[in-house]
């Protein structure tokens, strides 16, 4: 029996040496804290990095403004928003988002700050129609939500990361580029191009796509001829036709957003985000919105309209620009941030 025992731990010592070095190595930023969170092109999990900054700023700045969505809500900063909010001098904003975040994500993003904040004054929530029918925890390593937030398993979640960091084509794609400082399409997906790179603000959780702003700003016809050339832009002439059939846990989670809003005497704004892609929510969708947080607190640009019309307004098929975003906050706010309140 000495003697088996022996030989497990003896096997089991390059295994646990393994986990260690990529525990160290932590190429996603998940297991150690940091003071800069984008200064490398490896993707990470964003609501884990979100999470961080909130938990590490909060005593400080005391949040009580949230951006609440996916990815497609970087186009909001807190920035431009908190102009909406001059006359109240604590309001303390940030942005709390998830890659590919849906319903599930944002009502536990939203549970999670209702208890971890001394007051839930305002949210900005970014939803679209795919949001609806995305009702439960991911399991890539990038999506998933972090355990503090799901309350699911931390080994689960970990576990994730050590996976994906002994990824073999992913070691590879590391090694090359930081031996060429070359980044060839090949590496898409698995690191960030140069040109997509971000730069943070650690204080508000917004994060900004400078290069690609600027490469618009330089030269618009290439650009997007580019992007049409490479596929990226296609034809949107066959209309997507929308499915009002809300999932009934979807339901449920808008139900218990809005309780928690309720509790907190919370001005909600709920933006349906313009896709390009052009799919409507849907009239039974909008209608159930409506019915659950108020008609003057839910503004829906989906569909065909005057911001998907433009390819000018996106960087590519998935993310509006922060254009897009300031002139939907300048429709939502106007002169007026009291009456959103859900009593």
């Amino acid at each position: 029996m000495k003697k088996f025992i022996f030989q497990c731990i003896a096997f089991s010592i390059p295994f646990i040496f393994i986990i260690i070095s990529v525990i160290l190595w932590d190429p996603f930023k998940v297991f150690f804290q940091y003071e800069d969170y984008y200064n490398s092109n490896i993707f990470g999990n964003r609501a884990n990095t979100c999470l961080a900054l909130f938990l590490k700023n909060n005593p400080q700045r005391k949040y009580n403004s949230f951006i609440i969505g996916n990815s497609k809500s970087l186009a909001f900063r807190v920035h431009d928003w908190q102009q909406y909010f001059a006359a109240d001098k604590n309001f303390s904003g940030f942005h709390f988002d998830g890659s590919n975040e849906g319903i599930y994500g944002m009502t536990k993003m939203i549970k999670f700050l209702s208890i971890h904040t001394d007051s839930l004054k305002n949210i900005l929530l970014i939803l679209d129609y795919h949001t609806f029918h995305d009702i439960s925890n991911k399991n890539e390593h990038l999506f998933i939500l972090p355990p503090s937030i799901s309350g699911e398993s931390s080994i689960t979640f970990y576990s994730k990361f050590i996976h994906a960091s002994l990824d073999p084509k992913f070691i590879y794609y590391c090694i090359e580029y930081n031996l060429t400082k070359k980044y060839k399409p090949f590496m898409q997906n698995i690191l960030i191009s140069p040109d997509a790179l971000y730069n943070s603000d650690n204080l508000t959780g917004d994060i900004y796509s400078y290069q690609r702003e600027k490469d618009i700003n330089s030269d618009s016809i290439k650009y997007y001829r580019e992007k049409i050339k490479n596929g990226v832009f296609y034809d949107r002439r066959i209309k997507v036709i929308p499915d009002d059939t809300m999932p009934l846990i979807t339901l449920a989670r808008l139900k218990e957003i809005e309780k928690i809003c309720k509790q907190h005497n919370t001005n909600i704004k709920i933006v349906i985000s313009p896709l390009y892609e052009q799919i409507s929510l849907g009239k039974k969708n909008l209608t159930t919105l409506n019915e659950i947080f108020g008609a003057n607190n839910v503004f829906d640009f989906s569909g065909e309209n005057e911001f998907t019309r433009d390819i000018g307004n996106y960087y590519e098929f998935s993310h509006y620009r922060p254009k897009v975003a300031r002139t939907i906050m300048a429709k939502i706010y106007g002169n007026n941030t009291k009456s959103g309140s859900i009593k």
